[in-house]
């Protein structure tokens, strides 16, 4: 799983876990129960994850269309990353993107040049986005 971590910038599809599961000399049926076994989800929702994960990166790119977005990060339409947001976020990847880079024009606000840059977990993000 060090391998997907360490590349999680690029365009994450089956053949790149096909590609995965070679490179750890493994086939994808053994990677797809070590994935269920290991980390409690089947191997579609990894993959379902580890796109969204991209998407959200993608995102906080303003001059990125939603349609780029999506076919960046592995889904195969607008619609489907809309739905895949819902259901893991709550809010539509419009309104991630709206909320997310209202909150980092705030942060920039109050700091001064020499300031660090401030990441958050997915779960101190979405909890701030939902407070908006």
């Amino acid at each position: 799983m060090a391998y997907s971590s360490q590349n999680s910038d690029i365009f994450v599809t089956l053949s790149f876990m096909q590609d995965l599961a070679r490179k750890e000399g493994l086939t994808l049926n053994y990677l797809s129960a070590f994935v269920k076994e290991n980390l409690n989800m089947t191997f579609q929702e990894y993959l379902a994850g580890l796109r969204l994960n991209q998407a959200k990166k993608l995102l906080l790119s303003e001059d990125k269309s939603l349609l780029t977005v999506s076919l960046e990060s592995g889904f195969s339409d607008p619609r489907y990353l809309t739905r895949a947001f819902l259901a893991q976020m709550g809010i539509t990847p419009c309104e991630y993107r709206k909320r997310r880079l209202r909150l980092l024009e705030e942060d920039n606000s109050h700091r001064s040049p020499a300031s660090s840059e401030r990441f958050y977990s997915d779960q101190e993000a979405l909890r701030r986005l939902v407070q908006k």
